[in-house]
């Protein structure tokens, strides 16, 4: 893979994973879950994403590299990694896709009386297309449809702030605190989504440098576009009858027909575009590695060289996020699936910048940031402390995706130790030299 994505292509790649379709799909439920203490729950849900910039920036400036998630927690044990790449790949292909598609088709309909599985299945056939011509393409794109879905979102929290109703925030927790961090769980997507930028390590330009600081402005940025909008929703709309609606009802209150009409297009829509365009482009390049390892199919391995596609890796998550479209239409589900998996994954990977200074020294010399102990130890520690915190009040919202999630675990902990030879050979990532990552 080649290095050709700047920093301004991953910032766009990040903040429109990060203020995605999730933001219109799962706020009104989320609703559902904690009432006016919305952007409370959003806040709860983004501060172990915060803390994580962290440990992800110890690991990325000492070794970018293309699917870094997955090989940071091989430093720690290959059949662990494989086991919770396979399942966030999973959650990502099976629940994070469709469900963009999903909240993509209904917002469509308000424009078109087009079936909702129709336009899910459309949208995600063009943003395959997109990634499959090549990395160029796909930051382009992403560029010009998050500066649009900004402008969308910042004109919802502009007409929307002057008819913000205080009295509605007088209880702020009618369903206390479980279902503050029940919604809180749902919401994790919404942060933690722009963190998966590690994954570019390999085709970012000077990445040492850039992937931290990508992470770092990706998600403030998010947060606080987030933070604006569900408060402006929690102040204008009644909480509890929020549930089973959309934002589009919310901002009928106050937008007029032309404000509404460009909300739902360069808001809802091109939100849902930026998280699949972004969705494919990672999803396909964990595939990459894995295949290139033998511990998946080889012919997930194959490269257009010239484009920088991954084309293989596309195809395979295209075709899955359309059967599991076909087969299932929660919201809900898919969200909670979708978490679920962003849960395990980061967690892990926190808790191996944690071990780095002691276990692997050599490898922690390389990177720019080496904090004091205490300081490492504290934030992992408050990182995988309200990760399970938030994974266990999520696991209420949806039993059934709670039950698929255990047996993904048990399912892939067999595949590893079917492919326990493999693993053994596998190498692990070394430190990068600082004038390797500017090639």
């Amino acid at each position: 893979m080649k290095r050709q994505i700047g920093f301004f292509g991953l910032l766009a790649l990040s903040v429109g994973y990060n203020v995605g379709g999730s933001l219109f799909g799962l706020t009104t439920v989320a609703a559902g879950l904690t009432g006016p203490s919305l952007p409370v729950a959003l806040l709860i849900s983004a501060m172990p994403a915060i803390l994580m910039v962290l440990p992800l920036s110890i690991l990325a400036s000492a070794a970018p590299t293309t699917a870094g998630g997955y090989r940071y927690m091989q430093l720690f044990s290959p059949s662990l990694a494989l086991v919770a790449m396979m399942t966030v790949l999973t959650c990502g292909i099976l629940g994070g896709l469709p469900l963009m598609g999903q909240i993509f088709g209904l917002f469509f309909q308000a424009l078109l009386p087009i079936d909702s599985v129709i336009s899910a299945i459309a949208v995600l056939t063009v943003f395959y297309l997109i990634n499959v011509a090549g990395i160029k393409s796909t930051v382009r794109v992403q560029a010009i449809l998050v500066l649009l879905l900004v402008s969308a979102l910042g004109l919802y929290t502009v007409q929307g702030a002057g008819h913000i109703d205080a009295s509605r925030f007088n209880v702020m927790f009618p369903k206390g605190i479980s279902g503050l961090f029940a919604a809180a769980g749902l919401l994790f997507t919404l942060s933690i989504n722009g963190l998966s930028m590690v994954d570019l390590g390999g085709e970012a330009v000077n990445a040492r440098q850039t992937i931290p600081r990508v992470l770092l402005v990706g998600i403030l940025i998010a947060v606080a576009i987030n933070v604006s909008v569900l408060t402006v929703t929690a102040g204008v709309a009644d909480s509890a009858a929020l549930e089973g609606k959309t934002l589009l009802e919310v901002a009928a209150n106050f937008m007029s027909r032309a404000q509404l009409g460009y909300f739902v297009v360069a808001g809802a829509l091109l939100a849902c575009a930026t998280s699949i365009n972004a969705g494919f482009t990672l999803l396909s390049r964990a595939l990459l590695v894995m295949g290139a390892e033998g511990v998946l199919p080889k012919f997930l391995s194959r490269v257009d060289i010239e484009r920088g596609s991954p084309f293989a890796g596309l195809t395979l998550a295209y075709f899955l996020a359309v059967l599991a479209l076909l087969s299932q239409s929660s919201l809900l589900f898919f969200g909670t699936l979708l978490n679920f998996g962003y849960i395990l994954v980061f967690t892990f990977i926190t808790a191996v910048a944690a071990i780095l200074p002691h276990h692997l020294p050599e490898f922690y010399r390389h990177s720019a940031f080496q904090p004091p102990n205490v300081v490492l130890w504290t934030v992992c520690g408050v990182v995988i402390v309200a990760n399970l915190t938030i994974f266990t009040f999520l696991a209420s919202t949806s039993h059934k995706a709670t039950w698929m999630f255990a047996g993904m675990l048990l399912v892939f902990g067999q595949y590893a130790i079917s492919r326990r030879k493999t693993l053994a050979t596998l190498p692990r990532i070394a430190p990068t030299m600082k004038n390797e990552s500017s090639e």
